[in-house]
């Protein structure tokens, strides 16, 4: 199995394997065979096992979207946060922003929408340590918070959805980075229109 991915179209497919595979010797080891590679094994024998050479992890926001609003205190908190800073004297919450509160809205059904914004973040780590010398590996996250919530819980990790984790060991060039985020911009441009989760 191959990727048939075409970074522009019409053009030639990607055509790099996706699948490794890997012989596995382990239910001969259970027969009593010690050493299965010098051994004289029946090729029927070995087992064949196909794994993906590479595994992007990606978690759906309306799944999410329905265990965030499921806590008990998550509305509330959001709905008294919107009450108390329309008084506030001075600025402290991007909601005062005038760009905030001239945004555009579908029109729907329910009294009360949450109106929920989302602040997109994306970054890369060495997970062996910062390390001048060594192996040097990237691995990527996407997080996004909910900046309808007080400031004091918007960055908790309690509140904030790992929507994905970008394989490493290199970081992706341009090209792939559009279609890394192509699904979560997929999902937003759908939720945009609004959906009704019940709470």
């Amino acid at each position: 199995m191959t990727c048939t991915y075409q970074e522009q179209p019409h053009g030639k497919n990607c055509d790099f394997p996706l699948l490794k595979e890997k012989t596995c010797y382990s239910a001969l080891q259970e027969k009593g065979i010690a050493n299965c590679q010098n051994s004289q094994v029946h090729k029927n024998e070995l087992l064949k096992i196909r794994n993906p050479i590479c595994v992007y992890y990606k978690k759906s926001i309306t799944r999410w979207l329905q265990w965030f609003l499921g806590q008990q205190k998550i509305e509330n908190e959001i709905e008294n946060w919107a009450k108390i800073v329309t008084n506030l004297p001075y600025f402290q919450d991007i909601q005062q922003a005038l760009a905030w509160k001239h945004m555009v809205w579908p029109v729907l059904s329910d009294e009360a929408p949450l109106k929920l914004v989302f602040s997109l973040f994306i970054d890369w780590f060495n997970p062996r340590g910062n390390k001048q010398a060594g192996k040097q590996e990237s691995l990527g996250v996407i997080l996004l918070k909910c900046l309808n919530l007080p400031p004091a819980m918007q960055n908790k990790p309690a509140y904030t959805l790992v929507h994905g984790i970008i394989p490493g060991p290199n970081t992706p060039n341009v090209t792939n980075i559009s279609n890394i985020l192509k699904p979560l911009v997929n999902e937003l441009l759908w939720l945009k229109d609004g959906i009704e989760i019940e709470t």
